[in-house]
């Protein structure tokens, strides 16, 4: 640009119809660069932003993770105690005798079928 500038003046009249449209560029040129490093940085911010964001994120979720893998393992548990628990009194009502008026009931419904 700089070079421009000085081969215009060099040529004498001519510097004179376009010294002050080249200034203009010029001036506009340095303003497009501030605006363009202004957006850069902040670009440059969100993206660091962004990223903390997701890391914070991420850990957040694998610390959730982890507090609900130990309340399906503890729920699991419950759940194996309670069959283990069904089971036991199937066999212990197993080995008992059905009452005198259960089977009565029995018999009755299998008449009326």
């Amino acid at each position: 640009m700089e070079r421009i500038l000085e081969t215009v003046a060099m040529t004498g009249p001519i510097s004179d119809i376009y010294g002050s449209r080249i200034s203009e560029w010029k001036n506009r040129e340095l303003q497009l660069s501030s605006l363009h490093e202004e957006i850069v940085g902040k670009r440059e911010s969100h993206l660091n932003y962004s990223v903390a964001y997701s890391q914070k994120r991420a850990k957040r979720m694998q610390t959730t993770e982890l507090v609900d893998i130990e309340k399906a393992r503890q729920r699991n548990e419950k759940y194996l105690q309670d069959i283990l628990l069904i089971s036991e009194n199937l066999k212990v009502d197993e080995c008992n005798p059905i009452s005198p008026r259960l089977a009565t009931l029995q018999i009755q419904k299998l008449y009326m079928i």
